[in-house]
């Protein structure tokens, strides 16, 4: 016989004793028969162990050993059949091995068969499941193909991306880069596909999802321009775009102005006086404007700042970063940031802010809830929300331009807050805690209505060396992080799970700024 098999369901084996040379045995043997397991064990087939009477005449035994159906993907997986006798003047054969084949196959697909997104959104989330029980890491490969979006400026394109499944995970959530202009154009579809490499495991079952670029550009948008000669007074709302407006506007003033510039800054005011005459000539496509002015910039007490920068797309590792305005499009996301899933955390952070109102610290959004984890200021409260219950602690009122220290802990059924190594206030949490998945997306600076998307509640200010314990420290630890400052924590015997260089290492989106040489606190 052969000394390696192939097996699917169940497994055929022959035994067969040597003959005289006239083809007979006058005499009996016994022989032991029994399976070994090698990388296949008893809950992939039924284990063998039995005495086998070869009684003379008797040339062969039949033995059968069953495999063990699952609906599990796995490695192929081997054992052993070995056949021995105590009988020295017997001869017995190699032992066998056998491979058992597995036929299984993990389905995956598109979570749908579209998707769309507002352009000014800057990306898009491909939800990409698994629904079948896997033994081993899979993968698939991921590709963009155009329809009518361009992948030069449309989006950016995806080339043989090998998306890896671990075990135990179901799904896998991939950003795509949109891009985004000022231009008036029909919305645009490009393509995802999945394919595989891996086809005796891996089942593709929906291979493709339309995504639709959603156009938010207009000639119309943000050209909202009114004039009140009566007061000698100009209101101009737009964000110094004058494109496409079909009227001519000839205004000639003697008289102070304030020129609220755009709803992205709609908090930065510019104070102009001076005798002013703005002749604005526009026509369907181009605009010609003429302004003669002396203008001088002042900040409120209301989240203001002193200068407009142009968004940018940076790092800033070991730096306190500053928001400088209330936009939806300042933030940093990391996806998938935590190894293990956590029933208990610790959240510390340091801040400094100007105005009170409600500002997000951050959110943590999965598919199974979109409020996780928020944590965010309201007024004279922290509040955050845990697996859709809403906690808060009122802390009073907060200390305008100063470095303050906060930390929320919940351990087992207790939260906690501190705020600059003070314990302000405890709080009660389900018995067993919030249960919340690793599979989520974090985003800073930013609530999420959706997953990945939708953001709401920005944050204002500056936020530095924020980290996150997935346990609830001991007071001891509480006190070690608020002494520690603004350092990192390479010393400390509890590292956190989610650090502030790993945070501050991902892209910066928006106009956030890295001031690396600001001293915290």
């Amino acid at each position: 016989m052969s000394d390696s098999y192939t097996w699917n369901n169940h497994v055929s084996y022959c035994i067969r004793k040597a003959m005289c040379e006239d083809g007979h045995t006058f005499f009996m043997l016994l022989f032991r028969l029994k399976t070994q397991d090698e990388s296949a064990t008893f809950s992939d087939y039924s284990n063998y162990s039995s005495l086998l009477n070869f009684q003379a005449g008797v040339l062969e035994f039949k033995v059968e050993i069953f495999i063990i159906e699952d609906n599990i993907v796995e490695n192929n997986e081997t054992f052993k059949v070995i056949l021995s006798t105590d009988n020295q003047t017997v001869t017995v054969g190699e032992q066998i091995a056998f491979t058992i084949i597995d036929d299984d196959k993990a389905n995956f697909s598109f979570a749908s068969a579209s998707y769309s997104v507002i352009e000014d959104t800057g990306f898009v989330t491909v939800n990409i499941t698994k629904t079948s029980n896997t033994d081993v890491p899979l993968s698939v490969i991921l590709d963009t193909r155009n329809i009518t979006a361009n992948s030069t400026v449309d989006y950016v394109p995806i080339e043989n991306q090998t998306v890896i499944f671990q075990r135990e995970e179901i799904f896998k959530l991939v950003n795509i880069s949109i891009g985004v202009d000022n231009a008036t154009e029909s919305d645009e579809v490009f393509q995802v596909i999945l394919t595989t490499d891996n086809p005796n495991q891996v089942e593709i079952v929906l291979s493709q999802a339309n995504i639709t670029i959603v156009n938010d550009d207009s000639e119309n948008k943000n050209n909202n321009k009114s004039i009140n000669n009566d007061s000698n007074s100009t209101t101009n709302n737009n964000d110094d775009n004058y494109n496409n407006i079909k009227t001519t506007i000839t205004a000639t003033m003697t008289t102070t102005t304030n020129k609220v510039i755009g709803n992205n800054y709609s908090n930065i005011k510019w104070t102009t006086t001076t005798t002013s005459t703005i002749t604005t000539t526009t026509t369907t496509t181009t605009t010609t404007k003429t302004t003669t002015t002396t203008t001088t910039k002042t900040t409120t007490t209301t989240a203001t700042t002193t200068e407009i920068t142009t968004a940018t797309r940076t790092k800033g590792v070991g730096c306190v970063l500053h928001f400088p305005s209330r936009s939806t499009s300042n933030y940093i996301k990391l996806v998938n940031p935590f190894n293990d899933s956590f029933a208990e955390f610790t959240v510390s952070w340091w801040l400094k802010t100007s105005i009170d109102d409600k500002l997000t610290i951050f959110s943590y959004a999965t598919e199974e809830r979109t409020e996780a984890l928020w944590i965010y200021l309201d007024k004279s409260d922290i509040r955050f929300i845990c697996g859709g219950s809403t906690r808060n602690v009122d802390y009073g009122d907060i200390k305008f331009d100063t470095w303050q220290h906060l930390m929320v802990r919940a351990r087992k059924d207790v939260y906690t807050l501190y705020i600059n190594n003070i314990k302000l206030g405890t709080g009660s949490l389900s018995t067993t805690g919030p249960s919340i998945t690793n599979e989520g997306i974090l985003v800073l600076g930013q609530r999420q209505k959706k997953i990945g998307g939708d953001f709401g509640d920005p944050f204002y200010g500056y936020i530095a060396h924020l980290n996150m314990w997935l346990t609830g420290i001991s007071d001891e630890h509480v006190s070690l992080v608020y002494e520690h400052g603004c350092t990192n924590y390479d010393t400390f015997a509890l590292q956190p799970a989610l650090s502030w260089n790993k945070i501050i290492s991902a892209i910066i989106e928006g106009d956030i700024q890295a001031k690396c040489d600001m001293q915290c606190p």
